[in-house]
């Protein structure tokens, strides 16, 4: 068997599971040896009779396709022992039907889009289903999957049998495609779907005000001349029936006067046609449209739950988007009477948790059971393929004659190995190694098979040490990249994929994990065995107030940092003057606090060296305003309870509450400054005039900026009927800026069911 690379996973053919301090489960591979042994003494109770010809590892190969939704995935078994069926549907690039109908100038090209967006949202609704072979669902995908989160061996046994896969690799990519876009489709179309109605019905409105605005004057000029000419027309005719004037030439005239007044009603009824028919037409358009789409959306949702049972979750697999080859490990012992054979399989197992031992009735113990009962069934697949399928028996059989566990030199001294473990664990009478003995004895021992180096895995330095791999993610299962783990003096950071891998020597062990936005997490394991172990280590995502303290601790820190080096360099420039722009050691720090404060470090000091005073002026520091830039500071770290935000007009009443007298230019232009040296996000000014000092950025748009500005007026407290009568808004867009507000801590919500639910501003209501 070719050796495994590194989009190939090898689990363990058994584990544990093991219980670290603070409550967290890690797996822990069970030595291989161990498990041949106790599979081969169970082989013998079972054979009924029948010659034990072989016994053989075998792996299932399966392809892992990773979900659009993190840590979902399919999962399609190359033998094809069973199959599902899936919707396909092609590829629809939403977002450029979206960018179209935003592009769209007229009602014609509008038109266009929205027949164009009608024929795709045909193909889905008549899209075709495909039968997959090897498409795993259900209770036996959901088992499988256990493999996933074990620990990987570090080398592929070549002595190892993989069934072989009657699905091809064009075939198995083309499959993994069509899947991956289904998920895809499925996953993010009913978003998409309902803003391009939205986006239609917003842009059609827009198109049908600007036809009717352009036809508006026309129709306006054609009505005066309407006027005009029915007056005209009336006086003429009066005139001749007077006698008034030369008849004639009154006639001819009132002709023409009648004539282009027919011309003129039949254009304003054109024009007035044309509108009507083009609102009509598109109003027609989009009630066909969105009938489509609900169909489709039902269709989607119906196909999105009949998916459901394809994909399984995964909590700490390391799954590239291309997906990997998981290697399913089987143990298969082969009987035989008369010509005729049986196979026996032995899918992965844990161990047993109890206190079974060996006694008077029993001289022997099976230590293991399987993993996941669904593997019961998926082995019954495996049987009918078998029994059914002559090349494979014979595949089986042909490997079985150079890869036979009971004649290799290497497995059967683990078999012997495993069965001393069994004994000293108490499972095994000592006569039942003497069956084993005479068990290998029978076949003609073989040299050992080279073994096969995996790519790409790590490989201990020695026996004495264990592989171990920390999977780090957060509490939704999202690996976390670049988390730091520190052991002692080691630190090591996680990849992409959230895992870190280390060998470590048998020992006891206290860590620390810690990455940006996480709580940190204390680590508590021992190794007791060279076995690998899988540790898989949640991180709890940071709080608002969390987040919220760090931002202004970090504030004040910096803050202190700036003034220390501006004391020193201060200190040394009243010794040496400008002498320090000279020396290399004082010339980097003063380089450091010029960054801080935001100017080019180089320039700035090639202009010092020209004009006297400018270092001086730059490290001095007025009392006055430092002691008011402390506390603004120290007001920035109270506002960690309202979002960090505070109205300018309070600040200003609380640095006066504290002595300072201030007037608003001073405190506007320490602000100012603050902002450069970024110890301050910025000062914002609302619709009204009202001013806000953001102390740490809240990502204010427009809507949240409208809103804000409304919830000054209103004493800091508002709710969505306040909105929706003052600033004209749909509840809707009230309710997204309202929650955006609340999410970044600058609004309270105060649900009720009684009256209407109230948002609180507490940076906008100051002491009260």
């Amino acid at each position: 068997m070719e050796s495994k690379t590194i989009d190939s996973i090898v689990p363990a053919s058994a584990a544990k599971g093991l219980q670290l301090a603070g409550g967290s489960m890690m797996e822990q591979a069970i030595p291989e040896d161990y498990v041949m042994a106790s599979i081969l003494l169970n082989a013998l109770e079972e054979r009924n009779g029948m010659d034990l010809e072989f016994f053989l590892k075998a792996y299932l190969p399966i392809h892992v396709i990773k979900s659009p939704t993190t840590n979902w995935f399919a999962l399609i078994e190359r033998l094809g022992l069973a199959s599902s069926t899936i919707p396909t549907y092609s590829d629809i690039d939403f977002k450029s039907f979206k960018t179209a109908l935003n592009s769209a100038l007229t009602i014609e090209s509008l038109g266009t889009v929205t027949s164009d967006l009608d024929s795709e949202l045909n193909k889905i609704i008549e899209s075709n289903s495909l039968e997959v072979p090897g498409l795993m669902s259900g209770a036996i995908a959901d088992a499988v999957s256990i493999q996933l989160d074990w620990p990987y061996h570090t080398n592929l046994e070549s002595y190892a049998f993989s069934f072989p896969s009657m699905i091809e690799d064009s075939e198995l990519a083309e499959h993994s495609e069509k899947i991956k876009r289904t998920l895809s489709l499925l996953d993010s179309a009913s978003t998409h779907i309902r803003d391009i109605l939205q986006t239609l019905e917003e842009r059609s409105h827009i198109l049908l005000t600007r036809m009717e605005q352009g036809h508006l004057p026309k129709i306006e000029r054609l009505d005066q001349r309407i006027r005009v000419l029915e007056v005209e027309i009336e006086n003429i005719e009066h005139k001749i029936s007077s006698g008034i004037g030369l008849k004639e030439e009154l006639k001819q005239i009132s002709t023409a006067r009648k004539k282009a007044l027919k011309r003129d009603i039949s254009r304003r009824k054109a024009l007035i046609a044309e509108m009507t028919e083009k609102s009509s037409k598109i109003s027609s358009d989009i009630d066909s449209l969105t009938n489509k789409a609900q169909t489709v959306l039902t269709s989607i949702n119906s196909a999105r739950e009949s998916l459901d049972s394809l994909l399984v979750g995964v909590r700490s697999a390391n799954i590239p988007k291309e997906g990997v080859c998981l290697l399913f490990p089987f143990f298969v012992v082969g009987y035989s009477k008369k010509g005729q054979l049986r196979l026996n399989y032995y899918p992965p197992s844990r161990l047993k948790d109890n206190d079974e031992r060996v006694g008077i009735r029993r001289d022997f113990v099976y230590p293991f059971f399987f993993a996941s009962e669904s593997y019961s069934e998926l082995i019954s697949l495996l049987e009918k393929r078998i029994s059914s399928d002559i090349s494979l028996r014979k595949s089986i059989r042909s490997h079985a004659k150079d890869n036979n566990l009971l004649a290799l030199a290497h497995t059967r001294k683990m078999i012997i190995e495993g069965t001393k473990s069994l004994l000293a664990d108490g499972l095994v009478k000592e006569s039942k190694i003497e069956d084993i003995v005479n068990l290998l004895d029978v076949f003609p021992e073989k040299s050992p098979v080279e073994r096969f180096l995996t790519d790409g895995a790590f490989v201990a330095d020695s026996e004495e040490l264990c592989s171990v791999k920390f999977h780090i993610c957060d509490e939704s299962g999202r690996a976390i990249e670049n988390a730091t783990l520190e052991l002692g003096v080691l630190s090591m950071e996680s990849d992409e994929r959230g895992g870190i891998r280390i060998s470590l020597p048998m020992s006891h062990y206290d860590g620390i994990v810690s990455a940006a936005g996480f709580h940190e997490k204390t680590l508590e394991f021992s190794i007791k065995s060279t076995n690998d172990i899988v540790i898989p280590v949640v991180l709890a995502e940071l709080s608002r107030e969390d987040r919220l303290d760090r931002s202004l601790d970090s504030l004040v820190a910096k803050a202190e940092r700036i003034e220390g080096i501006r004391r020193k360099l201060l200190e040394i420039f009243e010794k040496q003057g400008e002498m320090l722009l000279s020396v290399p050691a004082y010339r980097s720090a003063l380089v450091e606090l010029l960054s801080e404060l935001g100017y080019d470090p180089e320039s700035w000091i090639s202009e010092a060296l020209s004009k006297k005073g400018m270092v001086q002026r730059l490290l001095k520091r007025n009392d006055r305003i430092d002691g008011m830039q402390r506390d603004i500071l120290r007001l920035a770290s109270e506002s960690r309870n309202f979002g960090g935000i505070m109205l300018f007009s309070e600040l200003l009443i609380s640095l006066d509450e504290l002595g300072w007298n201030t007037n608003p230019d001073e405190v506007e232009d320490i602000l100012s400054s603050m902002i450069k040296e970024g110890l301050v996000d910025g000062l914002t000014t609302l619709k009204d005039g009202i001013r806000v000092v953001q102390f740490i950025p809240v990502a204010l748009t427009h809507d949240p900026r409208d809103l804000l500005g409304l919830a000054a007026k209103k004493d800091g407290k508002l709710t969505i009927e306040d909105v929706v009568v003052n600033l004209e808004w749909t509840e809707e867009r009230a309710r997204n800026a309202f929650d955006l507000l609340v999410s970044k801590g600058v609004a309270k919500l105060q649900k009720s069911y009684a009256r209407s639910t109230i948002y609180w501003f507490p940076g906008l209501r100051g002491k009260k």
